[in-house]
């Protein structure tokens, strides 16, 4: 799938780092008014904690949401909007042990 558009931003806050990106992929389409409709979006956030020399705290969460048809608990086919096809987060410590 080729990306369409991306978007990244960094920042630090004291010992506080953080990052996050999205990136629109897939095909935009366009629908009966000529508007254009985004496919597929993928979203992630990374947030890290320098707490001493060589040690960090990191959490992050990617999100990827699209237009596949979904259905109701009755089988009924839902609006056609973009939802929640996979979400994970993580979270790491990575620690300087001295010996």
């Amino acid at each position: 799938m080729p990306l369409l558009a991306g978007t990244k931003a960094f920042g630090r806050i004291d010992d506080w780092e953080y990052s996050g990106f999205m990136a629109v992929t897939g095909e935009r389409k366009y629908n009966f008014y000529g508007e254009k409709q985004m496919e597929q979006g993928i979203l992630g956030f990374l947030f890290s904690y320098n707490f001493s020399p060589k040690s960090r705290l990191y959490f992050a969460v990617n999100e990827i949401r699209d237009r596949s048809d979904q259905y109701d608990l009755s089988g009924n086919l839902l609006p056609n909007r973009l939802h929640v096809v996979d979400r994970v987060s993580v979270f790491k410590l990575r620690y300087l042990y001295y010996f």
